[in-house]
């Protein structure tokens, strides 16, 4: 498994976690949660894997807010 790095900032990483082994699969969203540290995997990535669905994770370091990633 390759993962990919979509954004980065020094609040925030989010990254892509390629499981499937086609395209079409289910795409699993999840977040860190508060405090968490600024992760490439977390919540929700092993289960994502076992079941070969596409991951995103989304983390952020501890007292930020994931809304910057998006400003």
């Amino acid at each position: 498994m390759t993962t990919q790095t979509l954004a980065a900032h020094d609040d925030y990483l989010i990254t892509l976690h390629p499981f499937a082994e086609r395209q079409g699969g289910p795409l699993v969203i999840t977040f860190g949660a508060q405090p968490s540290k600024r992760t490439e995997q977390g919540f929700g990535t092993s289960y994502c894997g076992l079941n070969r669905w596409d991951h995103i994770f989304v983390a952020q370091r501890a007292g930020t807010q994931i809304p910057g990633a998006f400003a």
